[in-house]
């Protein structure tokens, strides 16, 4: 509020707390000075909207030439993710790695396994991270062959160019 009529405010109160006028009484004298100082309500002019032309009619003629098109929302929806780790924080990926590497290993195997020499050879989280990776490497690689299986069905040529891509991918060093 603008701090005029907080003052304003303020003083008609006080003038309805003096003594003789009960609350809820004005005299219209006091209503009639109270009423000129205050802004005077004006309702805003109500909205006026254009007619609306049909849908998929063109626009009045005139040198280029504009079609109204009906609203459309597109909503994208993410696509399947092949990641079963896509999920996990970094804590669930490393013990998820940790027991698959675990789990592959037999008991002398995990035995012989389960330590590392500081500074000599890697950490067993560090091998499990590597084997982890590796596995999802080798699955990746064998959906994209299983791919290019069903696509020399249809296009030999174009899967033979594929296949020759994937030989390149799993021995990038050749």
């Amino acid at each position: 509020m603008r701090p005029r009529l907080v003052h304003l405010l303020c003083w008609s109160a006080l003038l309805l707390a003096a003594p003789g006028v009960t609350r809820g009484q004005i005299s219209e004298e006091m209503r009639s000075r109270i009423r000129a100082a205050l802004p005077k309500y004006s309702p805003p002019a109500p909205e006026t909207k254009p007619a609306a032309s049909p849908v998929g009619t063109p626009a009045p003629l005139t040198d280029d030439t504009v079609v109204k098109l009906p609203l459309f929302e597109i909503v994208q929806r993410r696509g399947p993710v092949n990641n079963p780790d896509a999920w996990l924080d970094k804590k669930a990926l490393k013990e998820k790695a940790y027991k698959e590497y675990k789990n592959s290993l037999t008991p002398l195997e995990w035995a012989l396994n389960c330590f590392s020499i500081f500074l000599l050879t890697p950490s067993v989280q560090a091998r499990a991270d590597a084997a982890h990776e590796e596995k999802k490497f080798s699955d990746e690689m064998n959906d994209l062959s299983n791919v290019v299986n069903a696509l020399s069905r249809i296009d030999p040529e174009e899967a033979r160019k594929l296949s020759q891509d994937l030989d390149l991918s799993r021995h990038p060093g050749n």
